[in-house]
């Protein structure tokens, strides 16, 4: 399995056993809101994940880094699929 992130083994691991394809994820990246002043406003850091197969939703954006949220969002989802 290939993730389009770099993961801790654990959670590579917990995908391959929960068979979640990669393929079937929807990612969006949108502009994320609330406090951090303009620059969170203006950025597209917010990322959104959608996995068809379980209906599951994941939206993340704890950190400035898009790069960041991704990874996060990913481990989330992995979480919420357990």
């Amino acid at each position: 399995m290939e993730l389009p992130v770099e993961l801790r083994q654990k959670y590579i691991k917990l995908a391959e056993e929960l068979k979640i394809d990669p393929e079937k994820i929807e990612e969006h990246f949108t502009r994320g809101g609330g406090p951090g002043g303009q620059k969170i406003n203006k950025t597209t850091s917010c990322v959104e994940l959608f996995y068809p197969p379980l209906k599951i939703n994941v939206r993340y954006q704890q950190h400035r880094s898009q790069k960041r949220n991704r990874e996060e969002a990913y481990k989330l989802l992995i979480i919420k699929a357990d």
